[in-house]
């Protein structure tokens, strides 16, 4: 029984090794040459949209880079440039209550705004502080000895929206005071390694490393960002792939204006000569004008001269023996329907990336109202998932590289919330209606820096406060506010005007 169970164990080994080196092969496969890959005008969809079972492919993330530009690079710049502009925030266990996160929202030192949900539900405020300085953040502010914040970050997105992965790599640092580096790898330079589990390490390859060399790091320190795939768990999605043919469509349509505006003549008008001019010319006067190369350039000369420019729009054109006839070259419906195709290829790639044309810098029959709504949009569905995506895989793979002693630490980046300064204006309006603001909350709202005492809320004299915690209404009078009837000779507050608050 012993031996059966043995001979078991070694055939099970066996059959995980060799699922391993298959899964090694595939990932592995590389193309024999960067000139072999196919030019960027010339990539069929069917490769484009190139869904391999390997869980990893380089030269689908070759051909990914390249194309990114134009209206992708449009699309990705408002999502990577927005993500990291937002600041990042870090947090740790407390034993003192008072410098807990709940307390400075309570004392308005801190917003709620800026916790995410994920954070609130998970998170027990009143047992954890924010911390303004700690190795982790130095190393997110400087990185390494190229990069900061915000570039890190931006180079994190772009990757991610291109090829559907992004990685980090967490190095020992050689600089003073920084225990660690944070060097973002391309997604052409790294390749997992599946031995003895899959993804079990990572080998780098930078482009000064020879095909058969590389550095391979643990996956304990190889940050791995990635937007997964329904099909496969170890596989990604590319936004670039999922909008691979209005890409390749829109390429085709900018080539295809591009050869025409450097290839095709595009003059706006054709002058027809008369009898006169081929007289001129020294012709009979009755056949095809031959003028020489002087006299065709006298008579743009003198059309620039007399009809060109804004101040002579609508002008008359007075037709003579020199001029005999003008005809004007216009677009055809041919033409004017392939510019009506780009539009369409435009709408189809924001629309992927989930953009509103708005964003991007589009701001023709634009209101403020639509701009507003297009913000929220953007925000909500667009930069908010990305955001709780990088904060979660940055708390659970670089936070715990620095946690001393135990220490527990949180770490999220802020996420986006739209600006509508006329639906801010009218919250604020309301809000004041009922005494519900205090001084500084005012001040802050307006820039201001608060004032000693200003954390109180301003009644209106002419104000009844009104308990209603009895079984009937009473008046509540302030502190020191006399009690006496007026006299009668003295006139009686009018009584329509008085605002009533309800005390709960």
């Amino acid at each position: 029984m012993a031996i059966l169970e043995f001979l078991d164990a070694v055939q099970r080994q066996v059959r995980q090794r060799a699922d391993s080196l298959v899964l090694e092969q595939e990932a592995r496969r590389l193309p024999e040459s960067p000139l072999s890959l196919p030019s960027r005008y010339s990539i069929p969809c069917s490769d484009v949209l190139n869904r391999r079972r390997s869980p990893f492919s380089i030269v689908s993330a070759q051909r990914q880079y390249e194309h990114y530009s134009g209206r992708p690079y449009a699309a990705i710049r408002v999502i990577s440039h927005r993500i990291s502009a937002q600041p990042i925030y870090l947090a740790r266990r407390v034993v003192d209550e008072q410098r807990s996160l709940q307390r400075m929202i309570e004392r308005g030192l801190f917003s709620k705004r800026s916790l995410p949900q994920w954070i609130s539900r998970w998170l027990d405020l009143t047992k954890y502080e924010l911390i303004e300085q700690h190795p982790l953040l130095d190393v997110l502010a400087s990185p390494n000895e190229w990069m900061i914040q915000q570039q890190l970050i931006d180079f994190t997105i772009t990757n991610l929206l291109v090829t559907g992965r992004a990685f980090w790599v967490i190095a020992q640092s050689t600089r003073t005071g920084v225990p660690w580096d944070i060097v973002p790898i391309p997604t052409t330079w790294i390749q997992p390694v599946h031995d003895p589990q899959p993804f079990s390490s990572w080998l780098v390859r930078p482009p000064t490393v020879s095909d058969k060399e590389g550095i391979k790091v643990d996956k304990r320190y190889v940050l791995h960002f990635y937007i997964p795939d329904p099909s496969n768990p170890y596989g990604a999605i590319s936004p670039l792939n999922m909008l691979s043919r209005a890409v390749l469509n829109d390429e085709a349509i900018a080539e295809a204006q591009h050869s025409t505006f450097r290839n095709e003549g595009m003059p706006s008008v054709a002058l027809i000569a008369g009898e006169e001019a081929d007289l001129v010319a020294g012709g009979s006067g009755g056949g095809a004008v031959a003028l020489t190369p002087e006299q065709r350039q006298e008579i743009v000369d003198w059309f620039r001269r007399e009809y060109a420019g804004v101040a002579k729009y609508g002008l008359p054109l007075v037709l003579d023996a020199i001029i005999k006839d003008v005809k004007i070259l216009s677009r055809n419906p041919k033409e004017m329907a392939f510019l009506e195709s780009s539009g369409v290829t435009k709408e189809q790639i924001f629309e992927g990336y989930g953009v509103p044309a708005v964003a991007a810098g589009q701001v023709e029959n634009v209101t403020r109202e639509s701009a507003s709504v297009a913000d929220r949009h953007l925000c909500q569905n667009t930069i908010n998932p990305i955001i709780r995506t990088v904060s979660q895989t940055i708390q659970r793979g670089l936070v715990p590289l620095f946690s001393v002693r135990g220490e527990r630490l949180v770490l999220w980046i802020e996420e986006a919330w739209p600006v509508d300064q006329a639906l801010e204006l009218e919250k604020w309006n309301f809000a004041t209606g009922y005494f519900a603001p205090t001084i500084n909350e005012v001040r802050r709202f307006l820039g201001l820096e608060p004032l000693p005492g200003g954390d109180v809320v301003v009644v209106p004299q002419r104000a009844r406060l009104v308990d209603l915690n009895g079984e009937e209404p009473r008046e509540v009078l302030p502190a020191g506010t006399p009690t006496q009837q007026p006299a009668e000779s003295e006139p009686a507050p009018d009584e329509s005007d008085k605002l009533v608050i309800a005390k709960l």
